[in-house]
């Protein structure tokens, strides 16, 4: 009487593991198929993005993304895609190529993310590179110290130098450390790493280097204002470095070179403008010159044969022109050939 309590369990649990078994090969069946189908329409590729153009994308996300949101809607795309120049570049297709971008690469359709808005910000570089990266807006170069502070007890500093956009810690940059010594030469080149506005000014700092350590012992500090670099040649001058109390009565200094990037481009291309001006002032001057010089020849051909020649060896010089005129021949035909 117990056999078929018996075998009715054995059976139930053979049926439930059959069914299992086949809904796992039915769903194994579907993955790999979705797989297969992703494989046959779907090209992924890893891309890296450089220093400089991993900083523009940030910071162009940071400017148009939603406050506190760090999210990007389609207007604000729409609207920094033709910030860059794409407008420009593309015409009538811009709209419709800014619809796509978006709806490309947005996850929801209603916002891009900052990794979704990196990956068009690749595809944008390497479809219209003189678009992205942005030119930075300062090139700084941090030159050398002079007379800084000891802070070792053989007298002697391994000193770096950081520079960076006030109150925008993002922006800040610094150089390799030099070992013992007080007068650092590092000659290294920078840029504001997109952060720059006018008006904006830049916080340098000489900090003595100590593997290790937490914080390490500001040698010196010095802030320069907008208004000393905002201007056409920057600033390519001394700093004068305020040192802590601590370390007594020093005086040291910093040399560094501040200039706006775009008002030097614009300054270099007023100056080409004006040398080509004066190049073509110059051409037409000789060309009138040469005009005249043919009428004088053809006068002498007429009346002076004798001249043709030495003035054709005179050839534009105006001086010996002159001379010769007023030194050829005798008589009515040299001043009618002077005339």
């Amino acid at each position: 009487s117990q056999r078929p309590f018996l075998v009715r369990p054995v059976m139930a649990r053979s049926t439930a593991r059959a069914a299992t078994t086949l809904d796992k090969g039915v769903a194994a069946k579907a993955t790999s198929s979705v797989h297969r189908i992703e494989a046959a329409t779907i090209k992924r590729t890893q891309v890296t993005l450089t220093e400089r153009m991993l900083m523009d994308s940030e910071a162009l996300f940071a400017y148009h993304s939603q406050e506190n949101a760090q999210l990007l809607p389609r207007g604000a795309l729409t609207e920094m895609l033709r910030d860059i120049g794409l407008e420009a570049k593309l015409g009538d297709d811009f709209r419709a190529s800014a619809r796509l971008a978006f709806d490309a690469h947005s996850g929801d359709s209603h916002f891009l993310t900052l990794p979704e808005f990196k990956q068009l910000y690749y595809m944008i570089s390497m479809r219209h590179p003189g678009l992205l990266p942005r030119a930075s807006s300062l090139s700084i170069t941090i030159v050398r110290a002079r007379g800084l502070p000891p802070a070792d007890m053989a007298g002697k500093s391994d000193p770096f130098c950081t520079v960076q956009i006030s109150g925008k810690p993002r922006s800040k940059s610094q150089t390799v450390h030099a070992d013992k010594t007080l007068d650092p030469v590092w000659g290294e080149e920078f840029y504001d790493k997109y952060a720059y506005e006018e008006g904006d000014s830049l916080d340098f700092a000489v900090v003595n280097y100590e593997r290790g350590a937490r914080e390490s012992d500001v040698l010196g500090k010095a802030k320069l204002p907008s208004s000393k670099f905002h201007r056409e040649g920057g600033f390519d001058d001394e700093l004068r470095l305020t040192v802590p109390p601590e370390f007594g009565r020093y005086t040291p200094t910093l040399r560094v070179r501040v200039v706006v990037d775009a008002i030097e481009k614009a300054a270099a291309e007023a100056r080409a403008v004006a040398e080509a001006a004066a190049a073509e002032a110059a051409n037409r001057a000789n060309g009138s010159f040469t005009c005249s010089h043919q009428r004088m020849q053809a006068a002498f051909s007429l009346y002076a044969p004798e001249a043709a020649a030495k003035l054709a060896i005179a050839g534009a010089s105006t001086a010996a022109a002159v001379e010769l005129m007023t030194t050829v021949g005798e008589g009515s035909e040299a001043g009618d050939a002077q005339d």
